[in-house]
């Protein structure tokens, strides 16, 4: 499988950006921010592996250069003291793609993709790939039990200026809003995650009840 690297590396030199190698260890500090513990290169990882799977299995096509822009850098931008990190990845993003010189991908559907993994709103009508995109950002939630906790744990790191009760409010709001949504996973390549999904979920939220 190919890492973020490769797969950026590649993306940047079928598009000509001038100093790519400039933006790939501009890429690499950006999600390795000390702040950072489930934000990482090893999410986006994970994000490219979950679209190889879908697309080996042949339930989609082979992701376009837009979806996989969109998967590296959705989260370029991450600051947990601020609401519009999606935006500010869709912009920073924009900014970098404009200075490419050849096969320049569809930037206004990359931002799209982009502001949509903020994961609120109805997106049934939302392209196939979009869709893939926001399962595969939700997989974790799927993911065995060991695994979810230490999501879990990596991203209370990641609001730990936030007090425990403030933390427990807006994390149960969340875990109720996704348990009250009639599916978590909009694909059906992803549907095999929602009941594991529900059971982390549902399991959290009464731990912190």
């Amino acid at each position: 499988m190919a890492d973020w690297k490769d797969t950026l590396q590649k993306l940047l030199e079928e598009c000509a950006l001038r100093d790519a190698s400039v933006e790939l260890a501009r890429f690499e500090s950006a999600y390795s921010e000390p702040h950072r513990r489930y934000h990482t290169l090893k999410h986006i990882d994970h994000m490219l592996q979950q679209l190889e799977i879908a697309t080996t299995a042949g339930v989609f096509n082979t992701p376009s250069k837009e979806l996989l822009f969109a998967a590296l850098y959705h989260d370029v931008v991450y600051d947990t003291n601020r609401s519009d990190n999606e935006e500010q990845s869709a912009q920073q993003t924009a900014e970098i793609l404009r200075r490419c010189t050849a096969n320049i991908p569809d930037i206004a559907r990359i931002q799209e993709m982009i502001r949509a993994t903020k994961h609120s709103g109805d997106f049934e009508d939302a392209d196939d790939e979009t869709k893939l995109l926001l399962d595969a950002d939700m997989s974790i939630l799927g993911s065995p039990k060991e695994s979810y906790e230490e999501y879990v744990r990596n991203v209370r790191f990641e609001y730990k200026q936030v007090s425990d009760d403030l933390w427990k409010y807006h994390r149960v709001r969340f875990l109720i809003g996704c348990l009250k949504s009639t599916r978590i996973y909009l694909t059906s390549h992803f549907a095999k995650l929602e009941k594991q999904a529900r059971q982390n979920i549902a399991d959290e939220a009464v731990s912190l009840l």
